[in-house]
């Protein structure tokens, strides 16, 4: 039996799956219907486009990933 892990700050727009051996970085922010399945781990920093399905891990962090399955669209612009 597993637990899934959210980091810090996360936001979740609504209708959202989370399985419950995901493991979520902080502040990511899965927006409407994002599912993260059993495999699907993301790391800090993360946006999880509306509708897409994690069913892998993202080990990189500041990125976008969207689509069925979830794949990565780009590098997210930081305000650093």
């Amino acid at each position: 039996m597993g637990s899934s892990i959210v980091g810090d700050n996360c936001i979740l727009h609504g209708d959202n799956t989370i399985s419950s051996k995901a493991v979520i970085g902080d502040n990511c922010e899965l927006w409407v219907g994002a599912r993260i399945m059993d495999k699907g781990n993301i790391k800090d920093g993360t946006i999880v486009g509306g509708g897409s399905v994690v069913i892998s891990d993202f080990s990189e962090p500041n990125i976008i990933i969207a689509g069925v399955p979830a794949k990565k669209i780009k590098h997210k612009e930081t305000s650093e």
